[in-house]
């Protein structure tokens, strides 16, 4: 059966995210997605345990906090990804990351050109047990006008998921956010 992450970022799109968010995962949903930290840890506050996905992070953010709070980051730069490990080295705990695509979106996730070595530096940060790659996910950038419109940015994903296969990586999840 196919994992939900359902979206409650921007206070669900206006419809309260707690609300929504326990509602989504009392219908099915695996998991819950935000694009800020400040986001998942409000939900967090409000008893939210399940597992939350963040995606829009910088290398100033909160990752010790975030990690305290069981948050997936999705990790598109290798700035974000260093600024990661250093907060698993002091804290001892190891962070779930989901390696994050730009699939023509152009605004967010590792492009071509950057995925390989993001890719590689996240398999040795495993290796050394500081994080665990989970999940890929990236944006499509017409995902509401259909597959025909975004052959480019899933062949783009595909290619990524292969890489961080070929790579070593083994991410169980593969998260396709269209909005």
């Amino acid at each position: 059966m196919a994992e939900v992450i359902a979206v409650v970022k921007a206070n669900a799109f206006g419809h309260g995210d707690v609300r929504v968010a326990h509602t989504a995962m009392r219908t099915g949903a695996s998991g819950l997605g935000v694009t800020t930290y400040h986001e998942a840890f409000g939900l967090r506050r409000a008893g939210i345990t399940a597992p939350i996905l963040t995606w829009l992070i910088s290398p100033g953010d909160d990752h010790e906090a975030a990690l305290a709070a069981e948050l997936d980051i999705a990790v598109g730069t290798l700035d974000v990804l260093e600024a990661i490990a250093r907060v698993c080295v002091t804290t001892r705990r190891t962070g779930r990351i989901h390696l994050h695509v730009d699939c023509g979106m152009n605004r967010e996730g590792a492009r071509s050109s950057e995925l390989l070595p993001l890719i590689h530096r996240s398999r040795a940060l495993e290796r050394a047990g500081l994080i665990r790659v989970i999940g890929l996910m990236g944006h499509l950038p017409d995902a509401g006008l259909g597959p025909e419109h975004n052959e480019e940015g899933l062949e783009l994903f595909a290619a990524a998921y292969h890489q961080a296969f070929v790579a070593g990586l083994r991410p169980a999840g593969r998260i396709r956010n269209g909005n």
